[in-house]
């Protein structure tokens, strides 16, 4: 007599290679820590200052800026002038202030601390 083995059909095969990958898909993203731009960023500024021995205030403050804004909405929300703003960051006149900061902070390599402290600068002369 001859042994015959448990063997799968094509469309078996198919089925449970799909199965592993996508347990092998769930299980890197589940294991992979939390990632927000380079930084994991706390939930809530009073966690940020936690974390950062920061005062609320400036935690609050880095909650309001984020890197998808441009340099006019966050000359706006710190009510300081977007001119004043460009200069004490040693930008361009030319630079747009329509752009992603992210745009701008990687072509002219400045930060969101730059920015943070920059606006917190004009802030404080007016």
């Amino acid at each position: 007599m001859s042994e015959q083995g448990f063997r799968l059909g094509s469309w078996q095969a198919f089925v449970v290679v799909c199965v592993f990958v996508i347990a092998g898909i769930v299980f890197i993203i589940r294991s992979a820590p939390e990632h927000d731009g380079g930084s994991a960023r706390p939930e809530t500024p009073a966690a940020a200052a936690a974390i950062s021995d920061d005062s609320i205030e400036a935690a609050a403050e880095r909650e309001l800026i984020r890197a998808t804004m441009s340099l006019a909405e966050v000359s706006f929300r710190g009510g300081v002038p977007v001119e004043r703003l460009i200069t004490e960051l040693r930008l361009p006149p030319t630079v747009s202030r329509t752009d992603p900061l992210r745009m701008v902070m990687r072509e002219h390599h400045i930060t969101l601390e730059n920015v943070f402290e920059a606006r917190r600068r004009v802030q404080q002369r007016q």
